[in-house]
């Protein structure tokens, strides 16, 4: 009673819920105190409510949901409507469920904008330029019907959305004139525009008792990355908290260093894929991870994330555990930060300055067709103090971009190549990495910044000549103590997935 209350007294302080363009209905929303002025992180969770018991008719013992695609946007884009044509790429996720054909629709048409795809939650980063919010996801099997919303306002009356609760109704996109679950390809020609399944559709499919109760629950929740903390508070327990992808905190320390101050962090890594923590097929004797690499950046650049295809460089690191190829990209991209790579048991190095504050990090499941694990865009400082150290959890993630499902699977090219995606119970059909119902983190990484840091002893403060000089003379020196032991990691790894044998000269800068 005492929730129902305060979303009272929070919708009358603020005239009304926020707006909705349609595809569902709000049903329940706080607003908080955080201006849209500033940069908001928000996590997006679907949950399906589509049942036997709610939606009895001809349904499918299969019922599931593709990855879930969402975007920020703002007016002058539209993922979908209403009585719009549906896109080429809506018309693939609601016929197959695929997501990179309107992923790259988005990076043409809504480039300045944070979209992204996921079989799990989505985070997405926000500004007041891109405060609209739109979602979908196919209803599977099915002809070409989907679920989801479009043009969610996510900043009410000048202040962002602390978290809403969005229930959607069933979609249909138009293109394909099947009429049941598992109705053969039957092509709309001409296509009709997108509409809702209403009561009257002519098998009654989704209905009980005369009506269409929704197939899914989206909830949107701000991160409290920038809430402001009490100067009378321990820095030991601040009420703000970093925020990531890729895996989870579970331990942090903000210290009190500002920000405006160069600060240098060791990233550790443990192996913590088991045969007891992830019993189905475990690789015993071969499983490894490789030269895993890490870096500092801001918000311009990323080096991956949950719902983006591969770049050329993860891609490789994903598949082979090549390093050279995602180094040149970091030269390339990140010339102005910090960034490294070494062996899975030492320790990496980078360092972060007022415009490289997030870190990155990624390293190779091997044997695997393009698994890996890590995390991406820690953010490092927080209220305007650097992080003292934080302790990472993280999951396997799949790259996209080989078709294998086998730990020792050969060479299969994903084409076109997916986005990048979490590995999860539900999305892998020989259960790899499961326990219980669930996958454990494979890996813990423990970020560190020394006492001494913060001091401003990098005289250019993490200019071009820091980076490279990280960069470059840890891969060098890793490269000579490493070269053996890497010419012959890439060579096994490469045999177990059929392919050709590689170079075995150590290809870092």
């Amino acid at each position: 009673m005492t929730t129902l209350v305060l979303l009272a007294v929070l919708t009358v302080a603020h005239g009304g819920s926020p707006s909705i363009g349609g595809g569902g209905n709000v049903t329940s929303f706080m607003v908080g105190n955080a201006a849209c002025s500033t940069t908001a992180n928000f996590v997006i969770s679907f949950s399906s409510t589509w049942t036997s018991e709610r939606h009895p008719v001809e349904y499918p013992s299969s019922a599931h949901f593709s990855p879930p695609v969402a975007a920020s946007h703002n007016s002058s884009y539209s993922m979908w409507a209403n009585n719009a044509l549906a896109s080429n790429g809506i018309k693939v996720v609601a016929e197959v469920g695929a997501t990179s054909t309107i992923l790259s629709e988005l990076q043409s048409l809504n480039p300045d904008c944070s979209f992204a795809a996921s079989s799990s939650s989505i985070e997405l980063q926000i500004d007041e330029s891109c405060s609209l919010l739109s979602f979908i996801t196919m209803i599977a099997p099915s002809p070409d019907w989907f679920t989801g919303f479009y043009n969610l306002e996510l900043c009410h009356e000048g202040q962002w959305v602390d978290s809403m609760t969005v229930e959607t109704q069933p979609w249909d996109a138009g293109t394909d004139c099947g009429v049941t679950f598992t109705s053969p390809n039957c092509v709309e020609s001409p296509a009709l525009s997108i509409h809702e399944i209403l009561p009257n559709n002519t098998r009654s499919l989704f209905v009980h008792n005369g009506e269409i109760l929704p197939v899914g629950t989206v909830t949107v929740s701000r991160m409290f990355t920038n809430a402001p903390t009490s100067t009378n508070a321990p820095t030991s327990a601040p009420t703000a908290t970093a925020s990531v992808g890729g895996g989870s905190i579970v331990a942090q320390t903000v210290g009190t260093d500002a920000c405006t101050t160069p600060a240098q962090y060791t990233i550790s890594f443990d192996d913590t894929w088991t045969a007891a923590r992830h019993p189905v097929d475990y690789p015993s004797g071969s499983a490894h991870f490789s030269p895993p690499v890490a870096t500092s950046h801001g918000s311009s650049y990323s080096m991956w994330a949950s719902g983006s295809l591969a770049s050329p460089g993860v891609r490789s690191v994903a598949e082979t555990g090549a390093t050279g190829t995602i180094m040149s990209e970091l030269r390339t991209s990140n010339p102005q930060c910090s960034f490294a790579s070494s062996s899975p048991s030492s320790t990496i190095t980078v360092t972060a300055n007022d415009s490289c504050r997030q870190l990155s990090y990624i390293t190779m499941i091997a044997p695997s067709p393009d698994w890996f694990t890590g995390f991406y865009n820690l953010n490092l400082c927080v209220d305007g103090k650097w992080v003292d150290s934080a302790t990472i959890e993280a999951q396997p993630w799949d790259s996209g971009t080989d078709c294998g499902v086998t730990y020792r699977s050969p060479n299969c090219v994903e084409n076109p190549p997916q986005a990048i995606f979490e590995i999860t119970s539900a999305n892998n059909p020989r259960g790899l990495f499961v326990l219980n119902g669930g996958v454990l983190p494979v890996a813990r990484f423990t970020v560190s910044k020394p006492s001494s840091s913060g001091s401003g002893n990098d005289d250019d403060g993490g200019s071009l000549s820091t980076g490279e000089a990280v960069g470059v003379g840890l891969a060098v020196v890793f490269a000579a103590a490493m070269a053996g032991v890497v010419g012959c990691w890439c060579i096994r790894k490469r045999s177990l997935k059929g392919a050709k044998p590689m170079n075995t000269s150590v290809s870092e800068p």
